[in-house]
């Protein structure tokens, strides 16, 4: 990596069951930019089968495919990380599972259950019920602007604050036990 240009950054860390690597480099614009390589050697067990999907990359002209998580366990866990950490990426997941209706009515109680699961088996806290969503509140527009317009299409707007109102509303109705 060093002898390609890049830099190692101090956001560098190896927990016990992951390493991760944060790398710095000049992307082909000029401004500064960074890739995050991890391996993680826990051997975690999901919930239903890894699913294989088709990827088309139309530019390259290549189709493969890859192993996924099923997506109601996909969408739980991401949840689940929307609750806890309450990064825009997870809000952004979220609002677009929502309005691209990618989980079915009649899945609403299953990703309950997931999420619920996900909640008991790896909170970093005691769940609490009710279970209360003002995090989402605590995300600012400058957590959006640096992690997530950066990755997004530029035709592509994403209004926060309404993502915001949508998906505590739907976690508020979803996760009421």
């Amino acid at each position: 990596m060093f002898a390609q240009g890049y830099a190692l950054s101090p956001n560098t860390k190896n927990p016990h069951s992951l390493d991760s690597w944060v790398f710095y480099y000049q992307n082909s614009v000029g401004n500064r930019d960074s890739i995050r390589i991890e391996i993680n050697y826990s051997m975690r067990n999901h919930i239903f089968p890894v699913e294989k999907r088709k990827i088309n990359v139309e530019f390259l002209n290549i189709e493969y495919e890859v192993n996924t998580l099923a997506v109601l366990e996909l969408f739980g866990s991401k949840i689940k990380a929307l609750i806890e950490r309450t990064a825009a990426r997870d809000l952004y997941d979220v609002q677009n599972m929502l309005k691209y209706s990618v989980i079915q009515a009649d899945e609403q109680d299953l990703l309950r259950k997931i999420i619920v699961f996900y909640l008991v088996i790896g909170a970093k806290k005691k769940v609490e019920l009710p279970f209360d969503f003002d995090s989402i509140n605590s995300l600012k527009y400058s957590q959006i602007r640096s992690s997530l317009i950066p990755v997004l299409k530029k035709s592509e707007h994403f209004d926060f604050e309404v993502a915001k109102t949508i998906v505590q509303n739907y976690l508020a109705k979803l996760m009421t036990l």
